[in-house]
């Protein structure tokens, strides 16, 4: 984290910068004190997978329809201090699912989004925007 970050000013006004870190209530805070809808996101925070999925499935109900949000430097999900590429509660394994869940319509006869998604959450507790 680096905290001179907090000074960069735009010239475009809906360009905004917040600094921390986002799983944890201040800073997420700060960021719906700005805005509680966005039409693009960026994560780039520590890359280790557990904070990458906390901060998708905190923020990604912000973004507006037809909306991004963007996690970058993906490639980090390979070594082993970020998750590592075997790691099947890692952010690849993840996003993986939740593109499977796109084409729920072809496979919802066989199970439950709740069920397969279980690795991740509970099955009482996945979260609706899925």
């Amino acid at each position: 984290m680096t905290p001179q970050c907090a000074e960069l000013r735009y010239d475009y006004p809906c360009v905004k910068v917040v600094v921390g870190y986002a799983n944890k209530s201040p800073t997420f805070a700060d960021i719906n004190a700005i805005c509680n809808q966005f039409d693009e996101g960026i994560d780039d925070g520590s890359h280790k997978c557990n904070d990458v999925l906390n901060l998708f499935v905190n923020c990604f109900p912000m973004v507006k329809l037809g909306g991004v949000f963007v996690v970058e430097d993906a490639h980090c999900y390979h070594m082993n201090d970020f998750g590592g590429v075997l790691n099947e509660f890692g952010a690849y394994a993840f996003f993986k699912w939740i593109v499977d869940v796109v084409s729920f319509q072809f496979w919802h006869e066989q199970l439950s989004i709740n069920n397969y998604l279980r690795t991740f959450f509970d099955t009482r507790g996945t979260p609706t925007f899925i």
